[in-house]
């Protein structure tokens, strides 16, 4: 006769204070849970106790409701997220889990597990009734608990019920044509954490789509969201070592190969920098070699299947912008500047107005220094809040030290966006204030002159200069794709000389996704609405050529010491100077 089902055992046969009650329902004992019940195949075929890893350890740490995992391949991400569900599934009453994988076979495959993890819980004394099993559900008698199986080959899922559990695998090989409408049926229907929790994992593919977006839309990239992003490098995982051979009989040439390896073993500048600050020993360094000579006879770049960083793990190097001709990823040595704004300001003043950032949207990580001239560009959007809607970005740079200093990342119309561009400068001496004048800056341009900022940054197209012999500057910069070139090669030339410093991780992230196909298509891009992932990256290209003539000028100081900010924004005194522009 089947055992009841645990959690009716609660009521009448578990007592609270004994120690199968705890492995049953102690939320901090799942990797108790997991290691007493549960067995799976391991890489020799055979059937073993499920003994956890450290990335596993780390994800049953790194659990907030509404998790991204960033992993690489074959590391158990998905075997730990379907043992932890199940035991969600097996202790609970009336609960939706909805799996999703990238196709039919691996669906079916993680169905099979379920499948065998409840013979584990059965072969223990956890028998479960099983009132329905077929292909698209799995249904758990008595506690009415229900799995539902689909594949991101599906056009349509999600919408017909609420999901209480939610796991997306390998989400980054969705097919492109589905996974917006398939997301946007299943998320909704996912309650707020602690009453649901939803999961994606998968390894990267490429700077574009559904993974991707979730990362750069989530924690710690943007300060300001539900989900988190969790990255788990590769070495984390003990068998990518070539010290695990010693264990396996394998062919003579291997032994013979390594042992050369290891008597001529000299690290270049990346593997010297994975010993002495990630800690890589020989063995994992020499299975890295390896690892990437196999890798380079094939499409798939080795960071990309074998993650090392999240800033550089979305595509090759080979395709990076921000690498030269002999593949040298120049943004590597700018990541070692990362570091967390000391502010976050949601309102400056603009002369004796105050000007709202729509929470705390403005990072900043250096205060101004009155000695200091400063450049700061706008890259301006159309507007609109929702998911697709592209952000305006304005970053700000000392010029005369090329340190990012302050980056307003905000959705809101152009000319609202420019009152607050001006609020920035005010507050960083009357910083030299640029930007593209295409259709949405022209209008943030237009707002700018209406409130009388004293210091617009004026370009002199050199080409206007030929074809209409004119010899006065235009403010801002005319959106050619000349221009657009000229600003971004700019732009890697101080990447690769270290004369800018960048301390952003967004905008790093951003960068190590900018490839020479998206500055080819970048206009095209926008043209058929789709999200071009570089806001950062032109309104830092526009502030190198916006610097340029700054660090030329001396600092406007008279305006900008008219008002004193407290340490959340806060106008503690003002000088009554000037006409109040507009009141907000």
């Amino acid at each position: 006769m089947a055992a009841s089902p645990p959690v009716e055992k609660l009521a009448t046969e578990l007592d609270p204070e004994s120690e199968q009650f705890g492995l049953l329902y102690d939320p901090t004992r799942t990797d108790d849970w997991i290691e007493s019940f549960l067995t799976i195949p391991n890489e020799h075929g055979t059937i073993v106790k499920m003994e956890l890893y450290p990335q596993q350890r780390n994800m049953l740490t790194n659990q907030t409701g509404r998790d991204n995992t960033v992993k690489g391949r074959q590391t158990r991400a998905s075997s730990l997220i379907l043992a932890r569900n199940l035991r969600r599934m097996t202790t609970n009453f009336g609960l939706n889990c909805f799996v999703m994988t990238q196709d039919d076979p691996t669906t079916q495959t993680f169905r099979w597990r379920i499948k065998h993890h409840l013979t584990d819980l059965a072969r223990a004394g956890l028998k479960y009734d099983i009132v329905m099993d077929n292909e698209n559900e799995l249904v758990i008698g008595g506690l009415e608990n229900r799995f539902i199986w689909a594949s991101a080959e599906q056009r349509v899922a999600g919408r017909a019920y609420t999901i209480n559990i939610f796991h997306g695998s390998e989400a980054a090989h969705w097919k492109p044509e589905n996974e917006g409408v398939l997301v946007g049926g299943i998320l909704p229907a996912i309650p707020d954490p602690p009453f649901g929790w939803a999961d994606f994992e998968s390894t990267p593919n490429g700077a574009e789509g559904l993974f991707y977006n979730q990362v750069m839309e989530s924690r710690p990239i943007e300060d300001f969201a539900l989900w988190s992003t969790w990255f788990y490098p590769w070495y984390l995982e003990p068998r990518y070592t070539v010290d695990t051979w010693d264990d396996n009989d394998l062919p003579q040439h291997y032994y013979d190969m390594i042992a050369e390896m290891r008597r001529t073993f000299i690290p270049t500048p990346d593997e010297s920098y994975l010993i002495d600050e990630k800690k890589l020993s020989m063995g994992q360094i020499l299975w890295r070699r390896l690892k990437i000579r196999e890798m380079s006879r094939t499409t798939t770049p080795f960071l990309q299947e074998y993650p090392e960083g999240l800033q550089e793990c979305f595509l090759s190097t080979a395709e990076s912008f921000f690498a030269s001709d002999d593949g040298q990823d120049h943004l590597a040595v700018h990541r070692l500047s990362l570091r967390s704004p000391i502010q976050r300001l949601s309102m400056l003043p603009f002369r004796e107005s105050i000007v709202q950032f729509r929470g705390s949207n403005l990072s900043v990580w250096e205060t101004p220094n009155l000695a200091i001239p400063y450049a700061m560009y706008q890259d301006t959007s159309k507007g609109g809040t929702s998911k697709d809607s592209d952000p305006s970005v304005i970053i700000v740079l000392n010029a005369k030290t090329g340190h990012m200093v302050a980056k307003l990342v905000v959705k809101a119309t152009p000319r609202e966006v420019a009152e607050m561009g001006c609020a920035i400068g005010q507050y960083y001496n009357m910083a030299l204030y640029g930007g593209e004048r295409d259709a949405w800056g022209s209008q943030a341009l237009d707002r700018v002159r209406e409130l009388s900022y004293p210091n617009i940054f004026y370009y002199l197209d050199p080409q206007r200069m030929i074809t209409e012999r004119r010899q006065d500057p235009e403010p801002w910069i005319y959106p050619t794709e000349q221009n657009r070139d000229r600003m971004l090669l700019r732009l890697r030339e101080g990447m690769f000389d270290h004369s800018l410093v960048i301390p952003d991780q967004a905008t790093l992230l951003e960068m190590g996704a900018f490839t020479w196909v998206k500055l080819r298509d970048r206009h095209k891009l926008r043209g058929q609405g789709k999200r071009t992932h570089d806001d950062h990256v032109m309104a830092l290209a526009g502030c190198t050529m916006v610097t340029e003539t700054a660090a030329r000028a001396r600092p406007r100081k008279e305006e900008a010491q008219n008002v004193t900010i407290g340490r959340y924004g806060q106008v503690i005194r003002t000088s009554k100077t000037g006409p109040k522009p507009w009141m907000r």
